[in-house]
């Protein structure tokens, strides 16, 4: 039996507002990673994913407007507590878990899991009608962006695991 409408709704609101509060997280997690490398491509291409995903952020915000959904502020604290917290990694060697390359690594395949997490959610969305009828929302573009961004990510996290497994990783 289909939940009641409200549980429904309910159950979207808390779904969408988890994305959101991951969505912020992600954000400060490029930034931050996009300051920290020194890497030119990386930087580059980490800038543009920030532009990239404050766009997909206001789509979904958007979106939970369109439905009534109060955001969340809770729980977008919480996920950018988590995300401050690991920046302690990379300043407080009691915290961290290894190499600067591991921390390195660590970073980039969270951000890979959220990009893969976003992809899902707008595959997700184009199931409900009333999403779909947003008329300004072309979610199969942003699936397919989500999609690119993370086949260009992973060149990069494949060098970070190379680098990981390399005897002189620091």
């Amino acid at each position: 039996m289909p939940p009641a409408t409200s549980s429904a709704s309910d159950a979207l609101g808390a779904y969408l507002n988890d994305h959101l509060a991951g969505a912020a997280a992600g954000i400060q997690l490029a930034e931050r990673m996009s300051k920290g490398t020194s890497d030119e491509r990386l930087a580059a291409l980490l800038d543009r994913f920030v532009k990239e995903f404050r766009e997909d952020h206001g789509v979904l915000e958007r979106v939970m407007d369109a439905h009534g959904i109060t955001k969340d502020r809770a729980k977008q604290g919480i996920a950018l507590a988590g995300e401050w917290f690991t920046r302690l990694k990379h300043v407080a060697p009691l915290l961290r878990s290894g190499s600067d390359t591991l921390v390195a690594l660590e970073d980039i395949e969270v951000l890979s899991l959220g990009i893969e997490g976003r992809a899902l959610m707008l595959r997700a969305l184009q199931q409900i009608p009333s999403v779909i009828a947003l008329g300004d929302v072309d979610l199969t573009t942003l699936e397919a962006r989500a999609r690119r961004q993370r086949e260009e990510l992973e060149p990069f996290r494949l060098r970070f695991v190379a680098a990981a497994a390399s005897p002189t990783a620091s």
